[in-house]
């Protein structure tokens, strides 16, 4: 939630469609076959769903989406192994937004595409696929609504990645679900400790790698995969600087010597985050997503020079964000997931203009 133009904020990019926040209303555009628009009829172009404007904060994952008001859960979209937590059978679609249980203090969604981890007044929430154990509940295959994970209630930050999950509770670092050491593959049942260090603020998990900011320095983990990135020596390097594929870091790596990390945002295609609010590429750049000649071979580029970002959010094949207080989206826009009436793709961040301005 981004406070601007002194209204409600926020961004989240799915699949191949945008969630917007602007100004407390909800607004989606893109591809809706799953139900992810929120709305029953919709073309190209933004479409309000419903008519409220008293909505907080908005969250994407896969074809399910999320949001809060008044600190309750609404969800819509694609209920496949109960990932919105709403509806008995485990299949099925969500046309339009319906409430999450009963609960009224939730503050945090991450959704994966296969799970969903949620933060309401400082405990932990799981629901979905746990067949890795990514739920962090060793009991169940499956959970179509909100389960407490454990019994602590100062969890700050969490992030549901494809097999695991990553989150901050008390400054220290947790991980569960699948795991991968030198020697062999297993998974953890329960969040555990990476680590004895404090100071770590936000979490990402992808799908076999993962970023983490401590004291505003940006870390990396696991396969550095052919979108990502390969750490060497505390630098970021290009993969094709290694020896083996797909190259892997077992433990949390600093990535360069910025301090000033707030946030970071990943999907299968590429990664993004905000250091003095300046957005960054993070790992291989994918083509047309950047105006720079020979990005595709950068291990960390700027956006733009501007140091007006609030927001950034990482989609399939497209971006969406927050800048200097104006929704801006660029990428591929195969099902207008940017927001425009054409189809045509952005290479750099291009304001989206809503019905009405």
């Amino acid at each position: 939630m981004i406070k601007t133009e002194g209204s409600l904020a926020d961004v989240a990019a799915g699949s191949h469609y945008s969630l917007v926040i602007r100004r407390g209303e909800l607004w989606s555009f893109g591809d809706g076959k799953s139900g992810q628009r929120g709305v029953e009829r919709f073309g190209n172009a933004p479409t309000r769903i419903g008519n409220l404007s008293d909505w907080e904060s908005v969250f994407a994952g896969g074809d399910s989406s999320f949001a809060i008001r008044n600190g309750e859960l609404w969800a819509w979209g694609d209920n496949f192994l109960g990932k919105l937590g709403i509806s008995e059978p485990e299949r099925g679609i969500v046309k339009i937004p319906s409430r999450v249980g009963s609960l009224s203090e939730w503050s945090f969604i991450s959704a994966g595409p296969f799970h969903t981890l949620g933060i309401s007044s400082g405990k932990l929430f799981a629901w979905g696929c746990n067949y890795s154990n990514q739920l962090g509940i060793d009991h169940a295959a499956v959970l179509s609504y909100p389960t407490q994970v454990g019994e602590h209630d100062d969890w700050t930050d969490v992030s549901a990645g494809a097999h695991h999950s990553l989150g901050v509770r008390d400054g220290k670092l947790y991980a569960w679900g699948f795991a991968a050491s030198a020697k062999k593959r297993s998974s953890i049942k329960t969040p555990r400790q990476v680590g004895r260090d404090s100071g770590w603020e936000k979490v990402a998990a992808g799908t076999f790698c993962s970023f983490a900011i401590k004291n505003g320095v940006l870390h990396f983990w696991g396969e550095a995969c052919s979108r990502q990135m390969h750490v060497s020596n505390g630098t970021i390097s290009p993969v094709t600087a290694v020896d083996t594929f797909p190259p892997k870091i077992f433990l949390p790596t600093p990535v360069g010597n910025r301090l000033d990390w707030t946030s970071v945002s990943m999907s299968a295609e590429t990664s993004v985050g905000i250091a003095n609010h300046s957005a960054f590429f993070l790992g291989k750049v994918p083509l047309r997503l950047t105006l720079s000649e020979g990005a595709g071979e950068s291990s960390i580029l700027r956006v733009d020079d501007s140091f007006a970002w609030s927001k950034i959010s990482a989609g399939g094949e497209h971006l969406l964000g927050i800048r200097n207080g104006r929704i801006v989206s660029w990428g591929y826009n195969e099902f207008g997931q940017l927001g425009f009436l054409d189809p045509d793709e952005r290479n750099a961040p291009t304001e989206v203009i809503f019905p009405g301005e």
